[in-house]
């Protein structure tokens, strides 16, 4: 008796223990940005079904009434049931909505059931990724009170009827288990009450041995000392285990709920109370999603049961009975987007809101993160595949890219690397790389916004000279060279832009000056240091994938910057708002002068290093830059329409050569990637100011064309900057009779800017 009673305070210190560390923590949920359907806007029926599925809405035939989170689908028309949720101003939102389509376009959207028009729809946002501690788990945590009565009934009718009248052990229960297994010679009926369910898939192992069978029976009775009834059963709902999805484990009725059929418990029917008590006995064998007729035929034995305890009425036995399965369809558990969860924790923890229950509503766009996802995966394939000598084992090829709403500062998707199972290193937030050519734009809008010394103004046809020059700077001497080792004389500034020509884009930064284009750099977002020595004019020094953005970020907003930022507002479990993201803008240089670079770099994509974007199928309007190093370790484009920004990043960790420029490696992955989101977007083009001049020039010198110049552009300029000259090298006669200076010629040429 005493080694008896010692084992029992043993046990009783053990149960102590282990229960001080149950306090199950919720996890912090993280949630995308919600969808927003606009009238007239591009969001396909096919798109719309892939979305409804994900957020795991019932397609319920038109004959059916809706209910929150459901939806009918009849002759291109949409009938969609809201869900609750916090809207981007935090206010709690559901509605019914009928949208209409005409081909991929929304063309009508109708608030029911008054039928009054609506110019947008939002759905609630999609579930992401979520912080917790310990095992992969999926848990919601719910209190007893707010689980509706029927699900009580439906489990303690089949786990254990005499819950309430027994101390932990059910002796009846055990003789009833007994019998049977004998009758059937082989364990039917485990006898087992819930007391003791819970502490065998708490605090023992599943191995079915007569001395954890021992144990479990004296921690039950431990257990029921110790607790009341309602907390037992509240512990047991919360973490009884109910299926597997993927390598996650789903524990309790509410993630259960949420898993099987889309919804909170308090919404389910009858029919699903019964089929979640029907799981609990083999949440395998008795699956929905795999083994339908099976669960089917267990509800029908719950509900049974329920009506011989006259827990269920007769009518309501025969409902649950024919009403389907309903299940929601099975979902992984995709992780979306894993880096930008990294990062969200780091947030967090920077904010100090790191903390069990809190709710993150995020500005990931869930659909643009697939596709990204899909580019990059894609696209170091396709580049391996191509390129055998960029495929290594042990330095694998890398690509990142980091997605922007410019006109918001919304980050929208984030890929730091090619496999996060393989590396969880963030090189779209973490990598320090050198940007290479993605630089020179800072440089020609350092230019295009200040004057010569002769005060005359940088246009996008100042000529520059292209050709060698050796610079002394300290001690050392620094002499630039072009990609293609030609010299082309003189050429445009914008010949200099699109065709990324190094030598210009250095002659030019050394007469701009590098305190300027320093404090250029800074003005657009880069906050790294930018060293005062001439090679930083191509880009030699090094930045983070989220600088580069950022700067692009402000030349697609014509001048103004506004912060990027991942976190729309957090709330805390009791929906009590803990942050909400601010709206700030900077207007660091004017419209005038940003739009003339930006009317540069859409000559990139369509005229120069960025072509390459054509060839694999995106026809948008679009503005971009490539950069690669001299080295070619980093190939990077950045790329935007009026809507997105993307920017990619290729090259190995270690550093070792591409052998590739931008052009080669970034662009194929930034292209697919842009042609498959355009399908969101409905195309347009920049809305630029409207006092920029228009002249029709020769491309070829830079001045205004003349009747024999071939090859003759519209080029836009600053008023009062715009040539007055005449082209003399297709027609000498022409501009020396139209010319304000009557000196005309390739001799005025270089007499007017040298």
């Amino acid at each position: 008796l005493l080694a008896f009673g010692g084992y029992l305070f043993y046990l009783d210190r053990y149960l102590s223990a282990r229960l001080s560390d149950l306090q199950w923590k919720e996890p912090i949920l993280i949630y995308s940005d919600n969808t927003v359907l606009k009238k007239g806007g591009e969001y396909s029926p096919s798109l719309l079904e892939k979305k409804l599925q994900r957020l795991k809405y019932r397609k319920l035939h038109p004959a059916m009434r809706l209910h929150p989170g459901s939806y009918h689908a009849e002759d291109g028309n949409y009938l969609i049931d809201a869900r609750p949720f916090p809207d981007r101003d935090g206010k709690v939102k559901d509605a019914t909505a009928k949208i209409s389509y005409a081909g991929s376009t929304i063309r009508e959207i109708l608030l029911l059931p008054d039928g009054g028009e609506l110019a947008t729809f939002t759905l609630e946002p999609e579930f992401i990724g979520e912080i917790q501690e310990g095992e992969r788990e999926s848990r919601i945590l719910v209190q007893l009170s707010s689980l509706p009565p029927q699900l009580l009934h439906a489990v303690l009718s089949m786990e254990d009827q005499r819950y309430l009248e027994h101390k932990g052990l059910d002796p009846k229960g055990i003789l009833r288990a007994l019998f049977k297994d004998l009758m059937h010679l082989s364990f039917v009926e485990g006898g087992s009450t819930i007391t003791q369910q819970l502490i065998r898939s708490t605090f023992l192992t599943s191995r079915k041995t007569l001395w954890r069978k021992f144990n479990e029976m004296l921690l039950a009775i431990l257990l029921e000392r110790k607790y009341d009834k309602e907390e037992i059963l509240e512990m047991y709902f919360n973490e009884v285990y109910m299926g597997q999805r993927g390598a996650e484990e789903i524990h309790g009725v509410a993630a259960a709920s949420d898993y099987y059929f889309g919804k909170t418990p308090d919404k389910l029917s009858l029919a699903e109370c019964a089929t979640l008590a029907a799981i609990i006995p083999g949440p395998n064998y008795y699956s929905p999603h795999r083994q339908p007729q099976r669960v089917i035929e267990r509800k029908k034995l719950v509900l049974e049961k329920m009506r011989s305890l006259a827990l269920i009425t007769e009518q309501e036995y025969a409902l649950a009975v024919e009403e389907p399965l309903n299940v929601v369809p099975k979902t992984s558990a995709e992780r979306i987007a894993p880096y930008f969860v990294d990062a969200i924790r780091e947030q967090l923890r920077e904010m100090k809101l790191l903390k069990a229950g809190n709710i993150v509503y995020s500005t990931l766009d869930a659909d643009l993160q697939r596709l990204a996802n899909m580019a990059v995966s894609r696209g170091v394939t396709f580049l391996e595949q191509s390129y055998k000598h960029l495929s290594s084992e042990e330095d694998p090829l890398q690509s990142a890219m980091l997605v922007v709403t410019p006109s918001s500062g919304e980050i929208r998707a984030m890929v730091g690397g090619r496999s996060y199972n393989a590396t969880q290193y963030n090189r779209a937030l973490q990598a320090r790389r050198q940007p290479g050519s993605l630089f020179k734009p800072v440089v020609f809008l350092s230019a295009l916004s200040s004057r010569r010394e002769d005060g005359k103004a940088f246009t996008l046809s100042t000529p520059l000279e292209d050709a060698p020059f050796k610079l002394q700077f300290g001690k050392q001497t620094w002499e630039p060279e072009n990609y293609d080792e030609q010299f082309r004389g003189i050429v445009t500034l914008r010949t200099a832009l699109e065709q990324s020509i190094n030598i210009p884009t250095a002659r030019l930064a050394m007469e701009v000056g590098l305190q300027r284009i320093k404090q250029m750099a800074h003005q657009l977002g880069f906050v790294s240091e930018i060293p005062l020595y001439p090679s930083v004019a191509l880009g030699s020094m090094e930045a983070t994938m989220k600088e580069v953005t950022q700067a692009y970020s402000t030349l697609a907003n014509f001048g103004t910057r506004i912060p990027l930022y991942s976190i729309r507002f957090i709330t805390n479990g009791e929906g009590r708002t803990l942050y909400r993201a601010r709206e700030e803008s900077y207007e660091v240089i004017s419209p005038e002068v940003t739009a003339l670079l930006v009317h540069g770099l859409i000559g990139v994509v369509n005229n120069g290093t960025g072509a390459a974007a054509r060839g694999y199928g995106f026809n948008r309007t679009a503005a971009g830059k490539t950069g690669t190093t001299n080295d070619f370790k980093d190939a990077w484009f950045a790329g935007f329409t009026p809507d997105l920004l993307a920017v990619t990043w290729v090259g190995f960790d270690r550093g070792k050569s591409l052998k590739l420029t931008g052009a080669g490696a970034a662009i194929p992955i930034w292209a697919n990637f842009m042609k498959s989101a355009s399908v969101y977007f409905a195309e347009k083009g920049f809305t630029f100011p409207e006092n920029l001049v228009k002249e029709e020039i020769d491309r070829e010198t830079g001045f205004l064309a003349a009747p024999d110049c071939q090859n003759i552009f519209t080029e836009w300029y600053l008023p009062g900057t715009e040539p007055t000259e005449y082209c003399a090298t297709h027609n000498p006669q022409y501009a020396a009779e139209h010319s304000k200076s009557t000196k005309g010629g390739v001799l005025n040429f270089f007499k007017r800017w040298f």
